[in-house]
């Protein structure tokens, strides 16, 4: 049987990356004869994930020093309909499905102090790289920390003062044209998030004041919310906790 990923760039992979790989049990090189759908390579320095079988797409990384460098000052402005189901006054968040780590490092740019976790180890393998670039290129400031393992396990143990979920939903139709590409590689690595329901009594039970859900605008809220606050294509659906 083809493996699903495997890390295929040890010829120019650090040893840190190589102890990464190995602590989140990512297989390492191809068997001959082997096919694998993803490959984890090195590519300019960063982590990337690749289609296997000579893809013509460009290798995905997740790339914080980018996303960092367009602002010139932190914390940036809180506002949006994200910052209103959050809060302005909250201070930690836990972003139980930090998948490409959008939403986790607008939220650290914005100055939450944010916990992030991702029970994909090729996801987290691609944040975690992306951090420890992140922190080489500006060792100053204490940036999200991000954990590997189920979001269930995850938050049995750890609480913060908001619990943010960004559940897979089922396109809005079949027929719809394919997703963009990061979407697309995010439902085939993680699927479709079928234990949503429970991730979300998970993260009532360790939200101290409320529990952010986030869906696009045509799916229907998990349960019914609190408030809405609704932008063009997202929709943050909020639920408050009695203190």
């Amino acid at each position: 049987m083809a493996e699903r990923v495997v890390f295929d760039g040890s010829s120019g992979a650090s040893p840190r990356i190589h102890e990464l790989i190995k602590r989140l049990d990512i297989p390492l090189g191809k068997r001959q004869g082997e096919t694998a759908r993803w490959l984890l390579t090195m590519k300019d320095g960063a982590l990337s994930l690749t289609e296997g079988g000579g893809s013509r797409f460009k290798p995905l990384s997740v790339d914080l020093v980018g996303t960092r460098k367009k602002f010139r000052s932190l914390p940036i402005a809180r506002r949006g309909p994200l910052v209103r189901a959050l809060g302005r006054s909250t201070v930690s968040i836990i972003d139980a499905t930090a998948g490409w780590g959008q939403d986790m490092f607008l939220m650290w740019l914005m100055g939450y102090d944010v916990a992030a976790v991702e029970r994909s180890p090729v996801l987290g393998a691609l944040l975690l790289d992306g951090l420890a670039r992140l922190e080489c290129h500006d060792p100053g400031p204490r940036y999200p920390v991000v954990e590997v393992c189920d979001a269930r396990e995850y938050l049995a143990v750890h609480s913060a003062e908001c619990v943010y979920l960004d559940p897979m939903f089922a396109p809005r139709r079949k027929t719809s044209p394919l997703a963009k590409r990061r979407l697309r590689v995010l439902r085939e690595l993680v699927g479709d998030d079928d234990d949503r329901d429970l991730l979300f009594d998970a993260a009532w039970q360790a939200a101290s004041r409320r529990v952010v859900v986030k869906r696009p605008n045509h799916a229907g809220s998990l349960r019914t919310p609190d408030e809405s606050f609704s932008g063009k294509i997202m929709t943050y659906d909020l639920y408050l906790k009695t203190i």
